[in-house]
């Protein structure tokens, strides 16, 4: 490689406003390039000295210029977002769709849980609707607000998933359809377990049936609670401590 990799064909890689003329040499230094920094940085190092060491410097220049490379890149998502191998690959060997991840989890608490939604909801959309992601009607920022409000047990997993529906639709932000449509979860635990502790006291035998070993009683008493709350009462919440109640 150093043989062809020349002083002239690196240096290229570092020089602004070359002619035309130079497209050809320029396209085989920047394969060459690619090639090297396939290697270790140890190895690129060692192997450009070996050559000539007038070409580290060059390199180091013409290496800032390289944008990031998909094997890099999905090395890096799994480090930084904690995202599985297989979801960083999707995501780094697509440059449009990394660039909106990234941009999606540049203030995000839960990183993963945003990939979950751009490689499967998001996607899914933009499949049915024939769109690429740099026409997705929903943007980064929007993306994640929506994310934390599931994650957070504002609205439901449910209940996310309808407003994706609407923002993908009209573009508008989930915050605001969450207002518009008065589907904010309760996920006060103080309000919480006084409703269950009213639906415990107006519903003796079903609570007497869950103490004695009947499990599946707890599901009425939930959807007691979900009655009181007017279907606002996060779910999960409302069983945890009805469930504690009856065991203490």
């Amino acid at each position: 490689m150093v043989g062809v990799f020349s002083y002239r064909s690196l240096s290229l890689l570092t020089e602004s406003n070359r002619s035309v003329d130079h497209t050809q040499t320029v396209l085989v230094a920047i394969r060459e390039l690619g090639s090297l920094l396939m290697m270790s940085e140890t190895a690129q190092r060692g192997y450009l000295i070996a050559g000539d060491p007038t070409y580290l410097q060059l390199y180091e220049d013409a290496r800032a210029r390289v944008p990031e490379l998909p094997k890099a890149k999905r090395t890096r998502f799994v480090d930084q977002y904690q995202v599985s191998p297989y979801d960083a690959s999707v995501l780094a060997n697509d440059l449009d769709l990394a660039r909106y991840f990234e941009a999606a989890v540049k203030g995000a608490k839960k990183p993963k849980n945003v990939a979950n939604w751009i490689l499967n909801d998001l996607q899914n959309a933009l499949s049915t609707a024939g769109k690429a992601i740099n026409d997705c009607p929903i943007p980064p920022e929007a993306l994640d607000e929506l994310v934390n409000l599931v994650d957070s047990g504002k609205i439901s997993g449910k209940q996310g998933k309808d407003v994706f529906a609407e923002m993908f639709a009209s573009g508008r932000g989930a915050a605001a359809i969450v207002r518009e449509k008065g589907i904010e979860q309760l996920s006060d635990a103080s309000v919480i377990d006084e409703l269950c502790d009213q639906v415990i006291a107006a519903n003796p035998k079903p609570a007497a049936d869950f103490k004695a070993g009947h499990v599946a009683s707890i599901n009425f008493l939930k959807g007691q609670v979900m009655k009181l709350s007017n279907g606002k009462a996060n779910p999960q919440l409302a069983g945890e401590i009805l469930e504690k109640k009856l065991k203490s």
